[in-house]
């Protein structure tokens, strides 16, 4: 059984943050609210920092024990951490802990472990404002930035290549991972709806065949991985350009246009009747940053479908796994209306409609 999230509730999360990071003595600290999350447990915090003059908003992060137990995965993670704080947006940035680390071990005892399980603890700068899901459909010219902040990414996460941080985070492994699509495929047979089914099949057989034998010669590098819209950052006073990019856990050594890919299958979801005429700004706003190479749009519908059956394979085999738990099919009935408009698609449309 997979190793459940950190038990942590507001009250410990509160004693953590005090006890762990520099808060000033004399000076309130109070937990706003749990934040969404899948692996970790966040919390939205304010907090008077030692030797500053006001009090600021952060997140206190429990890291999920799989990412926990790997310190060379905690370290590129502070890597990716500075160097996003380099680019166009604003992305959250470690606080030093009183130990001087940008990241704290903690055991906390939890009911599923005889032994506590040991947790990395980290306190982020918050990036204010709201999410792109939140605001509700995007504009053409928010979607135009949209693009512009995936190419950014790759671009700043260059610096990174050949380091000790891309290493760590090329050892990892991870179900999402694009490039790892076809372990899906065990998922399959849970999805109930036979065309469907059929479809994602031949997406994963279509990705064996027309995009795995190239994935070493492609121009490749650090990607977000995860850049859906509940982790683009809008300013209300500025509704039709990027503010901030959060979540970087699911950050992989991949295709620069998987990224790009990744994201359209999450945008595409906001346009339910009209997925890929919808999104047409993103993919110029991208490719005015970085262009793409024929081979790249020759494939990019690909990564596009390839997302939408992880979604898909992955979603339904949670829910078998936890029946009538339909918060597990939230982001799959979308991709399941997606997928099909998509896939009857010709190669020539979406040239058209993109490039």
């Amino acid at each position: 059984m997979a190793s459940p999230r950190p038990m942590v509730d507001k009250k410990l999360a509160l004693l953590l943050l005090k006890q762990l990071f520099p808060v000033a003595d004399g000076k309130e600290a109070e937990i706003i609210r749990e934040l969404t999350s899948y692996d970790d447990r966040n919390y939205h915090v304010r907090a008077h920092l030692a030797n500053e003059s006001e009090s600021r908003e952060f997140v206190f992060k429990v890291h999920h024990q799989k990412f926990s137990g790997s310190v060379e995965f905690l370290e590129a993670h502070t890597r990716l951490f500075e160097r996003l704080s380099h680019a166009s947006v604003q992305s959250p940035m470690p606080v030093t802990s009183r130990e001087g680390t940008f990241y704290c071990l903690k055991e906390l005892a939890h009911p599923l472990h005889s032994e506590p399980p040991r947790y990395a603890i980290r306190l982020l700068s918050y990036v204010p404002g709201v999410t792109l899901m939140h605001q509700g459909q995007p504009s053409d010219t928010l979607l135009r930035d949209v693009g512009h902040c995936v190419a950014d990414i790759g671009i700043c996460l260059e610096s990174l290549k050949g380091t000790e941080a891309e290493a760590a985070i090329r050892k990892r492994e991870f179900e999402w991972d694009i490039t790892n699509v076809l372990v899906c495929e065990r998922a399959v047979s849970c999805i109930p709806d036979v065309n469907v089914r059929g479809t994602v099949q031949t997406v994963l057989d279509r990705f064996r065949l027309e995009l795995q034998p190239h994935l070493d010669n492609m121009p490749s590098g650090l990607i977000h991985g995860d850049l859906n819209g509940m982790n683009v950052i809008i300013d209300p006073d500025r509704p039709h350009c990027v503010h901030g990019v959060i979540d970087i856990g699911d950050t992989i050594y991949a295709p620069y246009v998987a990224d790009l890919g990744i994201c359209l299958a999450y945008m595409m979801q906001l346009f339910l009747e009209t997925p890929a005429e919808s999104v047409a700004p993103l993919v110029k706003g991208y490719c005015s940053r970085r262009p793409l190479s024929d081979f790249e749009k020759e494939v990019l519908p690909l990564c596009v479908m390839t997302r939408l059956s992880q979604t898909i394979s992955f979603g339904y085999e949670a829910y078998s796994q936890d029946p009538g738990n339909e918060y597990l099919l939230q982001s799959v009935k979308p991709a399941v209306t997606v997928l099909p408009r998509l896939f009857a698609m010709s190669a020539d449309e979406f040239q058209q409609l993109w490039h």
